[in-house]
């Protein structure tokens, strides 16, 4: 190896290793960080499927279904393997978040540098994107690992794409094909992907023009649009089996949505929400609310959007990667940007993995320039570096700090509850923890403020009742009747309704509820104990006796229902 190459591999091998540096500063607290009470539980330690571990069963199960609402069976995989190498100790699971940040890092650098061949550019890009702010949420919360492992897909697609793109032939075509599979297969927020390529297609492959002419061929546009048709195809399929299992899981919102303009209206008001919080990211929440934007704010958001993207367009000759990253920006955050009702929450840190790979190249690029200007004028050749090195240290250091706020469930929605006094999810998540710390006036007072705001979720009054039933079951009865008023279809509900009139002595009554709620509950062998308790307090003991042995076909370990059999036998 000569002197030259072996410069160059230990100027590769450092800028690797400052990339590396940032993400384990400001993550490598995270393993004595637990599991977060907000679908940290459901979504794996709890998960019939995914508890168990890596098993044959559990790959076809992750091919066939969607984990909590979405089709992503590389990320249900992962979680699965954690589950076998590290069981239920969330440190574990919380190193693996952090090294596939690492991998998303890295192939994002490798992707920036097959594509430009400007490693400054590209170094800098991808230390802007590891150590911003904005990552926190997705590397700190251990469920959204989705948006981590489609980020290193998304960035392996972007690498393979270098190489297919100056040397095309049908089987880097398919190796392309299988790393935009395996971002999908992390999450759907990869669908606008065909888009990214297209925009890389202008910059800096330039596979639209001629090369021997420099035109823009009209024909060629069109081969490179059919190019990505198949990727477009995959995009849509994916999407739509997502959509069936947010139907499935109701995340959908099917009724009650915004009206479709007003939801477009919306548009701009979230993209300014994303880039105010990339260039000033203070003030991030584990959660946001849903805000009711009046017209001043969606007029003045949407100008500053159409105006920036009329001044991306201008400077497109002279600073290309601002008008791709720009354009990278605004195409990434689409599936997430409220056109589709679906979820929770309208906003999400999380969301910018993928669009904050556009803007980081786009920041990237001025930084670049001014560096190269300071050079001209006759100032410190290094200072642009410099300044660059004082921008990351800082990004760095508010990821550490962000980081912080997601020590634990009480943490997280503590500073919730901070920023937003008036959010309901954050009220209730620290209920929740009120009451597991033994406070349950506490607790009650928090629910009952999240109902008085948002008095329609029945999940409110359901875990509020749940939580009184057992020692005032009186009090906990129109809590949990309001639940199931509201969501007359979750057997759940229906159960403790039964549960709360078994305590109050109403057996007859309970029993409506508690055959409902084995009927729409049928794998919860508890919902099967309460019921044939209501029948054995009724005097039909061989109808409880076929109860009690559901339960325990369901579970064979279930000592309530032993010990009323060994009743019901005596």
């Amino acid at each position: 190896m000569s002197s030259k190459n072996i410069k160059q591999w230990v100027i590769e091998t450092v800028g690797v290793a400052a990339l590396l540096l940032p993400v384990v500063l400001i993550y490598a607290r995270t393993v004595w960080f637990p599991a977060i009470d907000y679908d940290d539980g459901p979504m794996i330690f709890d998960h019939p499927v995914v508890k168990l571990g890596l098993s044959w069963e559990g790959f076809s199960w992750a091919l066939t279904h969607g984990l909590h609402g979405i089709w992503m069976p590389l990320t249900a995989l992962t979680h699965m393997a954690d589950m076998s190498l590290f069981g239920t100790w969330a440190g574990g699971h919380h190193l693996t978040n952090m090294f596939w940040h690492a991998l998303a890092v890295l192939m994002f650098y490798a992707a920036l540098r097959a594509l430009t061949g400007a490693r400054g550019l590209s170094l800098l890009a991808a230390a802007l994107f590891a150590a911003h702010p904005l990552r926190v949420e997705a590397v700190a919360w251990i469920s959204s690992r989705k948006d981590l492992v489609c980020g290193a897909g998304f960035a392996l697609s972007l690498l393979t794409y270098a190489w297919y793109g100056r040397y095309p032939s049908l089987t880097r075509y398919a190796l392309l094909f299988a790393a935009v599979l395996l971002a999908l297969a992390g999450k759907t927020s990869a669908a606008p992907i065909p888009a990214v390529l297209l925009l890389l297609d202008m910059w800096p492959l330039d596979r639209f023009h001629n090369d021997e002419t420099g035109r823009f061929p009209f024909r060629r546009a069109l081969w490179l649009v059919a190019e990505k048709i198949p990727f477009g195809l995959l995009a849509i399929t994916v999407m739509v089996v997502t959509w069936r299992a947010q139907h499935e899981v109701g995340g959908a919102v099917e009724t009650g949505a915004a009206p479709l303009l007003q939801r477009v209206a919306a548009v701009g008001c979230f993209y300014f929400h994303y880039l105010t919080g990339f260039l000033w990211p203070v003030g991030l929440s584990p959660h946001y609310p849903a805000f009711a934007f009046v017209l001043w704010q969606v007029l003045a958001s949407w100008g500053v959007v159409l105006a920036l993207s009329l001044a991306a367009l201008a400077t497109r000759r002279h600073r290309p990667w601002l008008t791709i990253g720009w354009f990278w920006f605004l195409v990434t955050l689409i599936p997430v940007v409220g056109l589709m009702p679906y979820g929770n929450t309208p906003l999400a840190d999380r969301y910018m993995y993928l669009p904050g790979m556009g803007l980081s190249l786009a920041a990237a690029g001025i930084l670049c320039e001014v560096g190269e200007r300071l050079c001209r004028r006759g100032l410190a050749k290094n200072m642009g570096g410099a300044m660059a090195a004082v921008l990351i240290a800082c990004l760095a250091a508010v990821s550490w700090w962000q980081t912080g706020f997601w020590r634990d469930t009480h943490t997280a929605f503590g500073r919730v509850v901070q920023l937003y006094p008036n959010d309901d999810l954050g009220l209730a998540r620290v209920g929740d923890w009120r009451f597991d710390q033994g406070d349950l006036e506490g607790a009650t007072k928090l629910y009952l403020e999240a109902i008085r705001i948002r008095p329609d979720c029945p999940d409110w009054n359901y875990n509020l009742g749940s939580m009184l039933v057992a020692g005032d079951p009186g009090r906990a009865l129109p809590f949990l009747e309001e639940a199931a008023r509201l969501a007359p279809g979750r057997g759940d509900i229906r159960t403790n309704v039964g549960y709360a009139l078994l305590q109050l002595k109403q057996p007859a009554a309970a029993l409506l509820h508690l055959e409902a709620g084995a009927r729409m509950d049928a794998q919860n062998p508890n919902a099967q104990v309460n019921l044939g308790v209501a029948l054995m307090n009724l005097g039909r003991a061989e109808e409880a006796r076929t109860a009690f042995q559901r339960a325990l076909v369901l579970d064979p370990a279930n000592a309530a229902a032993q010990a009323n059999l060994r009743l019901l036998n005596q």
